[in-house]
């Protein structure tokens, strides 16, 4: 199972995430040097976790004020042997160039951004289909933005994560039943879990249920998930 560390950044700081109330997050505190300063925390939790990947949700671009854009690009010029997951809101408005042209980031399409399959199909012919992930975006029941997307497992890339914005940081438990209802649908995509993993427990939960990768931001930086408890589950391959 690939774990991925996340982080949230605002007005250029890593925040704590917390169900998805963007509107009030505070600046992150961490078992890592150097939080809530990005650069630093990026280069101290590298030096210490067996991770080759890290999400970043840029909270300004997603919220339509500004973007960390250059920050991000500096990020993936610093570590070129690690993929970086972006988030930042993209749309037809808000297309993901520069991204597009860094070998090492992967463009996520999220759901909340879009309107309708025109929207996602526009984004798609933008970015290499190797470097293309789906974020099926909820807050608990409530399915946010293109329904269609959730329906039809055939608009789906390689790599599709089941974002539950409710148990982001809450400390609940991952969505077992969401993201095993996207296991049953197909076989083609890779799944991966957003929001609420607590501890190696939880990761062995989801690698028994089939799920190729987890999200995990708190539970990394309170220091209840730790390198050796990356490792200690029986995981599925790493994607």
């Amino acid at each position: 199972m690939e774990i991925i560390p996340v982080f949230d950044i605002k007005a250029g700081v890593a925040v704590h995430a917390l169900r998805g109330d963007r509107a009030n997050y505070q600046p992150l505190i961490s078992r890592f040097p150097g939080a809530p300063d990005v650069t630093t925390l990026t280069a101290n939790l590298l030096g210490e976790l067996p991770v080759s990947q890290l999400y970043i949700a840029d909270l300004d671009a997603l919220s339509g004020n500004s973007s960390n854009t250059q920050l991000i690009l500096r990020l993936a010029a610093s570590y070129p042997e690690v993929r970086f997951l972006i988030d930042a809101g993209f749309s037809p408005n808000a297309p993901p160039e520069p991204f597009v042209d860094i070998a090492n980031i992967d463009v996520v399409i999220a759901t909340e951004s879009l309107r309708s399959v025109a929207d996602y199909d526009d984004l798609r012919a933008r970015i290499p289909d190797s470097r293309q992930v789906l974020s099926l975006d909820c807050r608990g029941s409530q399915r946010l933005g293109c329904e269609t997307l959730f329906e039809d497992p055939t608009l789906w890339p390689a790599r599709v994560i089941h974002m539950n914005l409710a148990l982001v940081g809450a400390d609940t438990g991952p969505d077992l039943q969401g993201l095993q209802a996207l296991r049953a649908r197909t076989s083609r995509s890779r799944i991966l879990a957003a929001g609420g993993v607590r501890s190696a427990g939880d990761l062995q939960r989801l690698a028994d249920s089939g799920i190729d990768g987890a999200l995990v931001a708190t539970a990394l930086h309170d220091g209840r998930l730790t390198g050796s408890g990356l490792t200690t589950a029986r995981c599925p391959p790493a994607l």
